[in-house]
């Protein structure tokens, strides 16, 4: 499994638990999970979208791990509006990137930016690792766009502390899968 690539998506702090120090106990939780996703799948690459919160979270995890981190920026200065200290958590990780892949060259915030970025990391990777409660949004349209791909889908969900394959409709607990983490 050490030729997989894992592209990651996953919710914002504020649709999480507003924790933007990623450090409640919510968040632990799903680093560990995250690490014991990793630690199983020994991933050739991690492909991260490089917003705030579950984005940033699989970076840091990715570059403490030694995993090759792909950064999918969706557009140039994404980061511009963001508080300094996320700011320059984001460039330090840029920095550590082993590719930096930007979508557009357009300096200005345009939804459909993020789409394009999400379909690149789908595209690229083996398996999707989606950190998602369910919601309506851009993890969502993530996630949709992977099942049409027919690529699989981890998920880990933070709600219902359910953390397996999602077929579409449903998570299978990791405890009923095969041995590994991320069998096909």
């Amino acid at each position: 499994m050490a030729d997989l690539s894992i592209a990651m998506t996953g919710h914002r702090p504020k649709d999480i638990d507003g924790d933007y120090t990623m450090s409640s106990p919510i968040w632990l939780w799903i680093a560990d999970e995250i690490k014991d996703l990793f630690k199983k799948s020994q991933p050739k690459e991690v492909i991260s979208g490089m917003a705030l919160g579950i984005d940033t979270q699989a970076a840091m995890i990715a570059l403490e791990m030694d995993i090759p981190l792909i950064a999918a920026v969706p557009f140039k200065g994404q980061e511009k509006n963001w508080p300094q200290g996320s700011q320059s958590l984001y460039n330090q990780i840029l920095e550590q990137a082993a590719e930096v892949h930007v979508i557009s060259s357009d300096d200005y915030y345009a939804s459909h930016f993020f789409q394009k970025r999400n379909e690149w990391m789908v595209d690229r990777g083996d398996l999707v690792c989606a950190v998602w409660g369910g919601s309506r949004g851009g993890t969502n349209n993530c996630v949709e766009y992977a099942l049409k791909q027919h690529k699989p889908v981890w998920r880990i969900d933070f709600n219902k502390k359910v953390v397996g394959r999602f077929n579409g409709i449903e998570t299978i607990p990791k405890r009923d899968l095969a041995e590994t983490a991320v069998s096909s």
